[in-house]
């Protein structure tokens, strides 16, 4: 008798949101996109749902928040330690950099969109 396959599981939508930002950053979006993309997948958390999705979309856009936020210290960090890096490098590196602080600006922006409307 031959198994059934399972159908995978659905990755969580944090994971999902993660992966997402972090293709576009490996692929070097201009911040701008970082933002529209970034305010896409805020509205795609908030979508049709009531206050119990509000509050896990609230989850979701924190743990993404904070994510963001220690990527970038991370980043910026290992930057300043380079030794000797030549112009192209600092160049993709900078557009790297620029990529995830718009994306964790965002996210920041969203945090707090979302907590203010709930006062």
């Amino acid at each position: 008798m031959a198994k059934r396959a399972q159908a995978p599981k659905p990755k969580a939508p944090g994971k999902l949101a993660m992966a997402r930002i972090a293709d576009l950053v490996g692929r070097g979006a201009a911040p701008a996109r970082m933002q529209r993309e970034v305010e896409a997948i805020v509205a795609g958390l908030l979508e049709g749902g009531g206050e119990e999705q509000r509050e896990a979309a609230r989850q979701v856009i924190e743990e993404l928040r904070d994510e963001m936020l220690a990527g970038v210290v991370d980043t910026a960090a290992m930057l300043e330690d380079l030794e000797h890096p030549d112009a192209a490098s600092v160049r993709a590196a900078d557009k790297t950099l620029a990529a995830m602080q718009a994306a964790a600006d965002a996210l920041v922006a969203a945090h707090a969109g979302l907590s203010a409307s709930d006062r």
